[in-house]
C-alpha cells in the first residue's frame, strides 16, 4: 500500500522541494537524512530526497505508523532556491537590502504556499485545516503588500536616475537668479506634495503624486549644489 500524497508528489511534473521535504520529515525515520534535507536544496538534495520518498513509498505500512503530526511550518526554515529573483545581477547588486529582503520572503511566502496547499489535503483534522487556510491567506496578503512596495521601488528608482539625468543639462544652464527663483520655489512644491500624500489612499493617483515629489526633491538638491558651486 503506498501513501497516497507522497505518489502524487512522485508523480508531480513541478516537484516542490519543500513539499517532498516536508512529507519526509513527516513520515520517514531516518533522522540524519533528515537533517541533511533540511540543510539544502541543491540538485544533490533533491534526488536524496526523490530517493527516500520512493523507499518510503515501498514500505508504507511502517512509514504511515510512525507518521508525525503536521504543522505550518516557520517562514525561516523555507528554502530559496533562485538568489537574483529574476534580477539582472546589475538590478539585484544596486538593490537596497529592505528590497532585497522582500524579494526573499516573498519566495519563502510562495513557497509555503505551495507546501500549504499540499498540506491542506492531508491534514488531520478539519482544526488543522483551517489554521493551515488562514496561514495561507494572511501569506498572500503579506505576499501582495511586499509587492506594492518593490513596485513603487522600482518605479521611483528608475524615475530618480532618469529625472536627474534629464535635469542636470538644464540646471547647468541656468543663471544664478534663475537658480535662486528655484531654490524658493521647489520646496514650496514638496511641501504641497508631502502634506497631499498624507491624505490620499493607495492607487496610481498617489504614485504619480509620489514620483512628482521625488522628481522636485532631485532638482532641489541639484539647484543647491549649483548655487553652491557658484559662490
Amino acid at each position: 500500500m503506498a501513501i497516497a500524497t507522497i505518489t502524487n508528489w512522485l508523480k508531480s511534473v513541478n516537484k516542490n522541494y519543500a513539499a517532498g521535504n516536508e512529507l519526509y520529515q513527516q513520515y520517514g525515520t531516518n533522522a540524519s537524512l533528515k537533517v541533511l534535507l533540511n540543510r539544502g536544496n541543491s540538485d544533490y538534495h533533491f534526488n536524496r530526497l526523490v530517493d527516500a520518498l520512493e523507499a518510503l513509498n515501498e514500505n508504507a505500512v511502517e512509514a504511515i505508523q510512525t507518521a508525525k503530526p503536521s504543522a505550518i511550518p516557520s517562514l525561516a526554515s523555507m528554502p530559496v532556491r533562485s538568489v537574483s529573483h529574476s534580477l539582472t545581477d546589475t538590478e539585484w547588486a544596486k538593490a537596497p537590502d529592505g528590497i532585497k529582503d522582500l524579494y526573499t520572503e516573498n519566495k519563502k511566502l510562495d513557497g509555503r504556499a505551495d507546501l500549504l496547499h499540499h498540506k491542506i489535503v492531508i491534514a488531520e483534522s478539519a482544526p488543522a485545516r483551517l489554521e493551515m487556510a488562514l496561514q495561507l491567506l494572511d501569506d498572500r496578503d503579506q505576499t501582495n503588500r511586499n509587492w506594492d512596495t518593490i513596485k513603487d521601488f522600482h518605479a521611483t528608482g528608475k524615475l530618480a536616475e532618469e529625472v536627474k539625468a534629464a535635469a542636470e543639462p538644464a540646471i547647468d544652464e541656468m543663471v544664478v537668479p534663475e537658480l535662486m527663483k528655484l531654490s524658493k520655489n521647489l520646496p514650496t512644491y514638496i511641501s504641497k506634495d508631502s502634506k497631499k500624500l498624507k491624505s490620499m489612499g493607495d492607487g496610481p493617483r498617489k504614485n504619480k503624486v509620489m514620483q512628482r515629489l521625488q522628481a522636485n526633491e532631485i532638482k532641489l538638491k541639484l539647484v543647491l549644489e549649483r548655487l553652491a558651486s557658484a559662490v
